[in-house]
């Protein structure tokens, strides 16, 4: 594996937390009832995202750009989405090649209203980072590794289904020596019914 990363990886202590507190926050609302409709509507949101690490990785290479895409529904207790994140790196040192990440997930999470029009959402994902390195002369190198994450989300509403949205997150990428990101995206996100012809491909 081309990417380096740290040689003794820290526990996933934030993303057990963050599993725990929504699972008794699940819980909790099932218990009393107040599992809403699945698929009823959807949430489609883009956001631009900057990231950091805290390995040795960022030693190597830093980001340039970064776009995050997310389709996001209700799901009885919790909200469940598909989401995309494209980050292309650049190499510190000239004798490295530049490259790829795009991150494929699946994610869950639960959404608190801590009062008035502000949202808090908090979810965990999982899902594959794709590394594509331009090594030069039109030939690419692809490799595939298992990532995963938590993030935590504030919105507030901008006009009628439309949110303003800030992020926060901590994503693990499973490479051989573990590397960690922390991200940070800020981005808009509408909400809408689901369309007809949609709901008779759901469950």
């Amino acid at each position: 594996m081309i990417i380096r990363g740290e040689a003794n990886p820290a526990p996933l202590h934030p993303i057990l937390f963050f599993i725990v507190l929504m699972l008794l926050s699940v819980s909790w609302r099932i218990a009393s009832g107040q599992e809403q409709e699945p698929f009823e509507t959807i949430e489609a949101g883009v956001y631009y995202t900057g990231q950091t690490s805290s390995t040795e990785f960022a030693e190597f290479w830093e980001p340039e750009f970064g776009m995050t895409g997310l389709l996001m529904t209700p799901f009885y207790a919790g909200k469940i989405y598909l989401g995309g994140r494209y980050t292309a790196f650049h190499p510190r040192d000239g004798s490295l090649p530049e490259f790829t990440d795009i991150y494929l997930h699946l994610g869950w999470g639960y959404a608190f209203s801590p009062g008035g029009k502000l949202r808090w959402f908090t979810s965990v994902n999982v899902g594959n980072d794709a590394f594509i390195f331009e090594m030069g002369n039109l030939y690419s190198k692809y490799e595939s590794e298992l990532g995963g994450g938590v993030v935590s989300e504030v919105s507030v509403p901008i006009i009628s289904g439309m949110r303003g949205s800030l992020r926060a997150g901590y994503h693990r990428i499973f490479t051989a020596r573990r590397i960690n990101m922390v991200l940070l995206s800020l981005g808009v996100s509408y909400t809408g019914d689901t369309p007809g012809w949609l709901e008779g491909f759901l469950p």
